[in-house]
Formats: C-alpha cells, sequence, structure tokens
C-alpha cells in the first residue's frame, strides 16, 4: 500500500515538474525540504543584516539624494486616481513624462502604513527576498539541484550589480526582476501565457521591456513557436505605441530617455578608454561568480567530448537568451550600465546560467569544489559593496558626508520638521534632506532647481560640507548661503552646528 501512494506521489509530481527533467526520484524528501528552509532563513536574515536594515539606517543618517529616493518618495505621496500624473517639485517634472512606472499605483493603498520613502525601500527589499525566493522554489519543484538553487538565490541578492541597486534605493526597474524571474522561469517550461502575464509587470516597471518584449516574440516565431511570440510581440508593440507615442501625445515631451536611446548616447562611452574600463570592470565584478560554473562546463564537455552548448539548449533558451540580449543593447545604447541599472542583467545572466549549463550533468566532486570557488568570488566581488554594512554593525558611520552623530541627526530631523510645519513657500533643500521632506509641496532640488536661488523663499542646507550635495558642490552651497545672506531682510529660522534654514520673509511682496 505505501509503495502505491508513493508512486502516485511521484506521479503527481512528474506532472508539475518541469518537462526538460526527469521524473526519477521525483518525490521530495522531508531532508530537502528542510534544507530549502533552513537555507531561506540563513540568506534571508544575511540580507536582512547586511542590506536592508543598513538601507534604512542610510536613509535615517541622511545619506540617500534625492536621486531616487525622494523623487519616487514624492510619486508615492501624490500618486492618486484623482491625482494620475502628480507635478514632482523634486524632479521639476510631472511623473510619467520621466519614466512610465505604473507599476507604483499598486503601492498607492499602502501608503498610510509607512513614510513613503521607508515604505518604498521596504518594498524593494521584499521584491529582492522574492526574486531570491524563486531559486529555491525551483529546487523545491526538482527542476534545480539544491546547491545550484542555494548559490543563485545568494546571486541574486549579494552579487555587485544587486547590491549597487539595494543601496541606491528606489527605483521601479529594480523591482522588475521579480516579474522578470518569473517570466524565465515560465519561458523555460513553456508556460507561454503565464510568462506572458509575469512579462506585463515587467512592462509597468519601465520603458526598455517593450523593446526586450519585441525581442522574446521574434525568438519565438524565429524557433517555431509563432502563436506565443506573435502574442509577445504584440503586447511589446502595443506597449510601445503607449510609451513612446501616446504617453508624449497626450502628456507632453517624456523623450529623456528614448532621446538617449535614439542618438546611442552609450555608444560613445564604449568608444572612450577610460569609460570603455570603468564599465569593464563593473560588468566582470558582478559577472566573476558565475564564471566557474561555465568554465566546469565547458571543461566537463572537452573531457566527454561533447559540446559545451547544444543546438537543442540554444533554440529551447531562445526567449531567455533574448531577454539577456535585449537588456545589453539597451544599457550598451543607452550608457545605462551603474547603480540600479544591471540587476536586471544579473538576474537574467543567472537564470541563462543554470539553464544552459544543468548543473546535475556533472560529477559531484567538480561540483562541490565549483560552487566553493564561486562562493568564495561572490563574497570576494560583494565586500566592497557591504563596507558600510560592516561600519554600521560596527557602530561607525557608513560614509564620510553622513556621518551618524546623534547631534547631526537631531538637527536634521529638528530642520525637516520645522519646514514640514511652514508649507507656504518655495524651499529650495540640499539633496539628502529632500527624501524626507516629500510631503511638502515645492521642495526643489539645490544645484538642480531651474530657477535662481533668488526665486525661493526657503533654504535649508546642511553645514560642515556634509551631506550627499550632488549635482551641486561644496563652492555651490557655500556661494549660494552667501548670496541668500547678502540679500535684504533675509532671516535665520534655524542656525545651529549641523543646519541652516534661511527665509526670506518679504517673498510674497517681491
Amino acid at each position: 500500500m505505501q509503495d502505491l501512494v508513493n508512486k502516485m506521489q511521484n506521479k503527481s509530481f512528474c506532472y508539475l515538474a518541469n518537462k526538460t527533467n526527469s521524473c526519477q526520484n521525483a518525490y521530495m524528501p522531508k531532508r530537502l525540504i528542510t534544507s530549502l528552509i533552513i537555507s531561506a532563513v540563513t540568506l534571508g536574515a544575511l540580507f536582512i543584516a547586511l542590506v536592508w536594515v543598513p538601507a534604512e539606517a542610510a536613509y535615517r543618517s541622511y545619506c540617500l539624494n534625492n536621486y531616487d529616493l525622494g523623487i519616487y518618495g514624492q510619486a508615492l505621496f501624490q500618486l492618486s486616481l484623482q491625482n494620475p500624473n502628480p507635478w514632482l517639485s523634486v524632479r521639476e517634472i510631472n511623473l510619467f513624462n520621466d519614466h512610465l512606472d505604473p507599476i507604483l499605483f499598486f503601492l498607492v493603498p499602502f501608503k498610510s502604513l509607512a513614510h513613503p520613502a521607508t515604505l518604498l525601500i521596504r518594498f524593494e527589499m521584499l521584491l529582492a527576498l522574492a526574486t531570491a525566493g524563486t531559486f529555491l522554489m525551483m529546487a523545491q519543484r526538482r527542476a534545480i539541484t539544491f546547491a545550484t538553487a542555494t548559490f543563485m538565490a545568494a546571486f541574486i541578492l549579494f552579487n555587485r550589480a544587486s547590491l549597487g541597486a539595494f543601496a541606491f534605493p528606489a527605483h521601479p526597474g529594480t523591482w522588475a526582476i521579480l516579474p522578470l524571474s518569473w517570466t524565465c522561469w515560465f519561458l523555460w517550461r513553456e508556460k507561454w501565457r503565464a510568462a506572458l502575464l509575469t512579462f506585463f509587470f515587467c512592462l509597468l516597471c519601465k520603458e526598455e521591456y517593450p523593446v526586450v518584449g519585441i525581442a522574446v516574440g521574434l525568438s519565438m516565431i524565429a524557433s517555431g513557436r509563432r502563436r506565443p511570440g506573435a502574442e509577445f510581440l504584440a503586447v511589446s508593440l502595443l506597449w510601445a505605441f503607449l510609451a513612446f507615442v501616446l504617453r508624449p501625445a497626450l502628456l507632453g515631451h517624456s523623450g529623456q530617455y528614448a532621446d538617449s536611446a535614439k542618438q546611442g548616447s552609450g555608444l560613445t562611452y564604449l568608444l572612450q578608454w577610460n569609460s570603455l574600463r570603468e564599465i569593464a570592470l563593473w560588468s566582470i565584478a558582478w559577472t566573476l561568480p558565475l564564471i566557474p560554473i561555465l568554465a566546469l562546463a565547458w571543461l566537463t564537455g572537452i573531457k566527454a567530448d561533447r559540446k559545451f552548448l547544444t543546438r537543442a539548449s540554444l533554440t529551447k533558451n531562445a526567449p531567455v537568451i533574448a531577454i539577456f540580449l535585449a537588456l545589453l543593447a539597451v544599457r550598451a545604447v543607452g550608457g545605462w550600465w551603474f547603480s540600479h541599472r544591471s540587476v536586471p542583467l544579473a538576474t537574467v545572466a543567472a537564470f541563462l546560467t543554470i539553464q544552459l549549463v544543468p548543473s546535475y550533468r556533472y560529477p559531484r566532486r567538480s561540483q562541490n569544489f565549483t560552487w566553493a570557488i564561486a562562493g568564495i568570488l561572490l563574497a570576494l566581488t560583494a565586500h566592497q559593496s557591504l563596507r558600510p554594512a560592516l561600519r554600521y554593525w560596527q557602530g561607525s558611520s557608513m560614509a564620510p558626508h553622513c556621518p551618524s552623530q546623534p547631534s547631526r541627526i537631531a538637527s536634521l530631523d529638528q530642520a525637516v520638521a520645522s519646514l514640514l510645519a511652514r508649507p507656504e513657500g518655495k524651499a529650495l533643500v540640499q539633496g539628502n534632506i529632500l527624501p524626507h521632506l516629500v510631503e511638502r509641496n515645492a521642495v526643489h532640488h539645490l544645484g538642480a532647481a531651474a530657477d535662481g536661488p533668488e526665486s525661493f523663499q526657503w533654504l535649508l542646507v546642511e553645514k560642515n560640507n556634509l551631506g550627499s550635495m550632488w549635482p551641486a558642490d561644496t563652492a555651490f552651497v557655500e556661494n549660494t548661503v552667501i548670496k541668500w545672506r547678502a540679500i535684504s531682510g533675509v532671516r535665520a529660522v534655524m542656525d545651529d552646528e549641523n543646519v541652516l534654514i534661511l527665509e526670506r520673509p518679504d517673498y510674497r511682496s517681491l
């Protein structure tokens, strides 16, 4: 009787498992379930300790610039069905004239749970954990081995490209990695409608994904999957029309990022040695942990006298290859590589590695050695990005421009509260303070505002050459303060050792 139950369990699991996998020994032992739970808890705890908590601490310490936490914080605070395209004073542009990322509407019902910036950070971190969990789910389905799942989950959370994004919150472009990972998973399993549904959420995150969808559709049509390919192509072309034709026709100029791609701005970076070297070093840093896995496949293939990549595997994985190449091409043409911009590439690269190089084909001893080397490379390449987190847990300042001195934080908190209590009048504010002021109307970014300093009623800056001043610099901030102090009638609302708030009481009469 027990044998019959086991056979039924195996049959049921084989029905759910990836079609390319053997169903031999498909029944999942309790030991594997326990191992997956331990792996998930361990990786989750490490990510929370080394990435999530330090990111929120950086926000509370006024380390993070208006670009882009303040921009999306103000967007979330103002966004509603009654105000679907709000004016963002911190960016001086309407939201959807800048980026087309309606995924933000999904966060609107949760605005009351936390400050907009805090909510954005937490949402981004949860999506990162969910993306890593995708690989553990694949192991639970027996599509990949436990070791593969654990490493790839760790890779998603701690590779240099991902850490660059998580330390620079918050961006819908980063949020795309969750639906992107599920799109790759469903394409691999040939679940075309499910893949199209999850890809739709990628379209909601950034306007580069119509290009990606067109590439996927063409690759599927070319490999004989005409109907699903046509569906991908149709949806992507429709969204491209919405993003690049209908949006500017209805909202006005919306072509800042599209213009960069049209002009091929990124290609000039690839033709200059210094920028090309910087891009190459950045790309090598996040791809390096994957190299031992690819090397194992290549060396094993030579030894066994078989091809590293077969025509069948290339054909089957053509849609995911198309995603990677399209994302790569967009970055090459537009010049978008650093900060949060390479994390989608890293996510797809992880999927391509396990799809093109199935680890279960190789000797266990070779695999163990490979995972050890890959893990060491992941730790070494991640160490530099994790230094601020390590300093945080040691009780030190996370960065020189934002020392975690209680007196400094208290002064900045007081300055923010003071300006929020005075909601009237345009305020010119230093970049690292703006994410805390997104609930106030008419706050503008010092150094990025179109109007001159004389057009504002309030000036708020941090002293001692501290804070993230970009795109301004120390000289610009100091000159602005000098000009303001020279204006007749200007008074200091707050002027302590850390913060300066100046007001022009006669602003309205002027």
